[in-house]
């Protein structure tokens, strides 16, 4: 009797194991090879080794304020904005060497700010490199930071567990039936509505030391001999010297404070959509257009 019940368990463990390496497989396999649902996964989708004119990196204040199509517009330059929300130093980096992979560009931009004192992944940022964090360069970087993502490698469907809300069932499935986001048609921009309500100064903390983050990205793109630029998107109201960052980062601008009009802001820190239009003229003459 007892020996029945222990070949059941046993036989109910191994059947457990092979459920979850198999939800394991076809869930990252969907992640490889369906329709691209955030920007890690559009990125590594790109496999047509395209040549860029350029490239933007960063957080939400690089998604929600730089659309390539009007800079195509203003400039024929052919970009990509590459942005994404919560992304820190070591997201941008992980992009930034995940994109030339397959693909090219001649410059590349980065928004920075208070980013700029983040080294270690970040909770929200990190969860869309978890479906391709069994290849081996993405994984590498990760358990740097800290033992957990063993797990998340080797514990079969373990991650899509943990981060269920974000890389989860609903996600597959909207992968599964081609639910394009919008973002893909807008190269990538995402415009944000609305108005900002309050009118109080707001100072962002940069902390005066290196980023080890962003010394590999600035030799990465040294090594390929590609333009490298890093700027500070608009901010509503603000009291910061963004300048300081020249002094860790080459090629730094500060725009922090290229558009000041009330109406533009959504909140003190994103732009709203005419707002984008407006720094995405000031991007696209400072950085694209052909100076006489």
């Amino acid at each position: 009797m007892m020996k029945s019940f222990f070949k059941y368990i046993a036989y109910l463990v191994v059947f457990i194991v092979f459920q979850l390496y198999l939800l394991d497989y076809i869930y990252t396999t969907i992640y490889v090879n369906a329709t691209p649902r955030d920007k890690v996964s559009w990125m590594k989708s790109m496999k047509t080794q395209d040549n860029f004119d350029y490239i933007v990196l960063g957080s939400s204040r690089s998604i929600h304020h730089i659309n390539p199509i009007q800079v195509s517009e203003l400039s024929n330059k052919n970009g990509l904005n590459l942005g994404y929300a919560a992304s820190g130093s070591f997201e941008i980096k992980l992009m930034l060497k995940a994109f030339f992979k397959n693909n090219s560009a001649k410059k590349v931009f980065v928004q920075v700010d208070e980013n700029f004192n983040n080294i270690k992944p970040k909770k929200l940022a990190q969860v869309t490199w978890m479906p391709f964090i069994k290849e081996k360069d993405i994984y590498e970087e990760f358990i740097k930071h800290d033992k957990i993502y063993w797990k998340y490698k080797y514990l079969p469907f373990y991650r899509y567990q943990k981060f269920e809300p974000k890389i989860g069932v609903r996600n597959v499935s909207l992968s599964l039936i081609n639910k394009t986001p919008n973002f893909i048609e807008n190269k990538g921009f995402v415009p944000i509505f609305g108005e900002i309500k309050i009118d109080k100064p707001i100072s962002l903390k940069i902390i005066r030391k290196s980023n080890i983050n962003f010394k590999e990205i600035i030799k990465f793109c040294n090594s390929k001999n590609i333009e490298i630029t890093f700027f500070t998107s608009p901010i509503y109201n603000q009291k910061n010297n963004f300048n300081l960052l020249s002094n860790y980062l080459p090629n730094y601008y500060d725009l922090s404070n290229s558009v000041k009009n009330k109406k533009y802001f959504k909140d003190q820190t994103h732009l709203n959509a005419l707002g984008a239009e407006e720094f995405t003229k000031i991007f696209t003459q400072y950085f694209l257009t052909e100076k006489p």
